[in-house]
């Protein structure tokens, strides 16, 4: 705590500069410690910093996507997602879901993933899982994701599985997969997805994420996070763990039910 607290009262500041010098570039300013503590990559970007010509407490990201740092940015400060933008599901009085943006959800997690900020990851990746449950994705965002991460990424794994429920549904028709001709890794994930159909023809069956009526729990949303176990409290893990207990609460087995215990413990 007091080293925490001296670290703050001699804190520098940070200037970040987000997009193309001269074009689009926009400035930001952050404390050191607490780029430090996001990611080890800011820690060697700051301490190898003597081995360039930039400006000192300077970091410069021409390549990155703005829109993705300004998340990000709020994200550090916060832990948590800004609720005004259309990256997160916005509900209005009706009851409704605005669309979310998988987009910059996806460029998000690749920035995330990028630095080596696994937590991030995981709030963008659950915010993500929750609106697909609803709504679905698009090849766009899944040429988006595809290009913007690299092979074994999970997120590769969940725009391949909404490709076949798309197909299954009907939202997506075979002739639109031309769209990802050339998106280097798709074929492969997608194939094997694919080959998990049977004899008679039926369209490949994708595990729940999230536990239903009819299926118990264990859901498999879990492989989708990089670091489960440093999420913290997020709403949708919450939530997605309150139902998997339902779940699993009722379907006990017959005999279970009969002596009245559940995985060997009273009930």
């Amino acid at each position: 705590m007091d080293a925490l607290l001296q670290s703050l009262q001699s804190d520098r500041t940070i200037k970040l500069v987000i997009g193309q010098p001269a074009v689009d570039a926009r400035t930001f300013y952050i404390s050191k410690t607490a780029l430090e503590q996001t990611s080890e990559y800011f820690c060697g970007a700051l301490r190898n910093q003597h081995l360039g010509d930039g400006e000192r407490d300077t970091l410069t990201f021409p390549e990155d996507d703005l829109t993705a740092w300004k998340v990000l940015l709020f994200w550090i400060m916060k832990h948590d997602l800004p609720r005004d933008a259309n990256l997160v599901t916005m509900v209005d009085t009706e009851g409704k879901c605005h669309p979310l943006d998988h987009v910059i959800s996806v460029r998000c997690w690749a920035l995330g993933d990028k630095y080596g900020i696994p937590t991030f990851q995981d709030f963008i990746m659950l915010e993500l899982l929750d609106h697909l449950e609803c709504y679905g994705s698009n090849l766009v965002t899944v040429r988006e994701a595809f290009q913007g991460t690299t092979p074994g990424s999970p997120l590769r794994e969940l725009m391949a599985e909404e490709v076949v429920l798309g197909l299954g549904s009907g939202s997506i028709e075979f002739e639109e997969l031309d769209a990802l001709d050339g998106v280097i890794g798709f074929t492969s994930i997608f194939g094997a997805k694919m080959s998990n159909g049977n004899e008679y023809g039926y369209m490949p069956r994708v595990p729940p994420r999230v536990p239903r009526n009819h299926e118990p729990g264990g859901s498999p949303f879990w492989k989708f996070l990089v670091g489960p176990e440093d999420v913290g409290r997020h709403w949708v893990r919450e939530r997605l763990l309150m139902m998997e207990e339902s779940q699993r609460n009722t379907w006990r087995r017959p005999i279970e039910q009969a002596v009245g215990k559940f995985d060997g413990k009273e009930i």
